[in-house]
């Protein structure tokens, strides 16, 4: 069959085409990965069912920065333009020693041109996927507490007692997943001690608004994230003896930002302060026969290389693709298809942001010492090169019959 590239931007805007039998798909979790995969397949006239655990979507999640990938995605599905105007183009990213003294700062918007990195809240990325093929609808404040395959269907039983069957069941419900606590028992993720706290700064100017800034110190770090709305900030502790109040935590972080640091005292004002382990995950099999997991529900990522949410909207559009040319009885052999796809890249990946993490935040003062010097010393064409590796022509693998 001859393959084509669903990385490329469409001309117009691709009619709905009906797929060889109307695939019963559950998608559970509507974040990211669960939205984009509801958004391509419904433009291929594949309607799936959609559930959420939170009550509603809300101002919920922090800074997500999107890749050239990501973006790829958002064409495909029509709304690179909108995501546009609704994201901040990183063309500056300045790198500074703890203290605020400047270690090294990357011209990204010279260098890659239109292929920067563009950043928006995690809210605001979740209503534009939502709205990718109408208003996808969600089953709020629902998952799964029980599933049960028989022959060629997969029985379902949701929080709220309702049952149904399914062709395919799809995990994309986080690091956390129920589901795939539910099929494959208890996974161990990969720790590095780490938690990353966020939150917002909705009064906060600042006089380079296409420029992200990152304060690497000693086991501790400190960033902040220009949106279209309010500045995102980051910030990254130890596990151990974390900060358990907005106060602790400014102490803790007092000095890293030099004359960027009166940026902390948002944190007095912040409503919403958010925490999470700085954990990843990689898991032996994606697939439980007719269940897959997508996503970070399959292999999460750390935030150190800001392309998680990139390669979660790749997976998925590379599943769509598989499931768009079966009907029910092929969806083993397209999952299957969908994993040779993308294991290889997701795992590349996942290998850099994993070293990626001790370099930023690393244990030692000589450790630090070494980083910076290392920094400084590093060619910017060999960040760019690095970065550039990450979107090549094709990246999402070779579509059936070119593998």
């Amino acid at each position: 069959m001859a393959g084509r590239n669903i990385s490329e931007r469409p001309s117009k805007a691709p009619e709905k085409q009906s797929s060889p039998t109307a695939l019963r798909i559950l998608i559970v979790g509507g974040g990211v990965a669960g939205l984009t995969l509801a958004a391509t397949l419904r433009r291929s006239g594949i309607d799936p069912t959609v559930v959420e655990k939170v009550p509603h979507y809300g101002d919920v999640g922090y800074v997500i920065g999107l890749w050239p990938m990501g973006r790829r995605v958002l064409e495909h599905l029509q709304l690179g333009h909108r995501f546009d105007d609704l994201t901040v183009p990183v063309n500056h990213y300045a790198v500074h020693a703890d203290g605020g003294h400047l270690l090294r700062r990357f011209d990204f918007g010279t260098r890659l041109g239109h292929e920067v990195p563009q950043v928006l809240k995690r809210a605001t990325l979740l209503e534009l996927l939502r709205s990718g093929d109408g208003d996808i609808p969600v089953r709020m404040a629902c998952t799964v507490d029980q599933v049960d395959q028989v022959e060629q269907v997969v029985r379902v039983r949701f929080v709220d007692g309702q049952t149904a069957e399914y062709d395919l069941v799809v995990g994309a419900d986080g690091i956390g997943s129920q589901l795939r606590r539910l099929v494959a028992g208890e996974v161990s993720v990969r720790s590095t001690g780490l938690r990353l706290w966020s939150w917002w700064a909705p009064d906060v100017e600042t006089e380079v608004t296409d420029a992200v800034h990152e304060f690497w110190g000693v086991r501790r770090f400190f960033a902040y994230n220009p949106t279209t709305g309010p500045l995102g900030c980051a910030a990254v502790l130890p596990a151990k003896g974390e900060p358990t109040t907005s106060a602790e935590l400014h102490t803790r972080l007092v000095g890293i930002a030099g004359h960027d640091d009166w940026i902390l005292d948002s944190l007095q004002t912040s409503p919403q302060l958010e925490c999470f382990n700085l954990d990843d995950l990689r898991m032996k099999n994606w697939v439980f026969g007719r269940i897959v997991m997508i996503g970070d529900a399959g292999a999460a990522f750390l935030p150190s290389a800001a392309v998680g949410a990139s390669m979660a909207m790749e997976s998925a559009q590379v599943l769509a693709d598989e499931l768009t040319r079966v009907d029910a009885a092929g969806v083993p052999e397209a999952l299957q298809r969908y994993v040779h796809r993308r294991r290889a890249r997701v795992h590349a990946i996942q290998n850099r942001s994993r070293w990626l993490a001790p370099f930023m935040v690393p244990r030692t003062r000589i450790g630090c010492v070494l980083r910076n010097a290392a920094l400084r010393a590093v060619p910017e064409r060999f960040v760019i090169d690095e970065i550039t590796r990450w979107t090549p022509d094709d990246a999402t693998g070779p579509p059936d019959g070119q593998h």
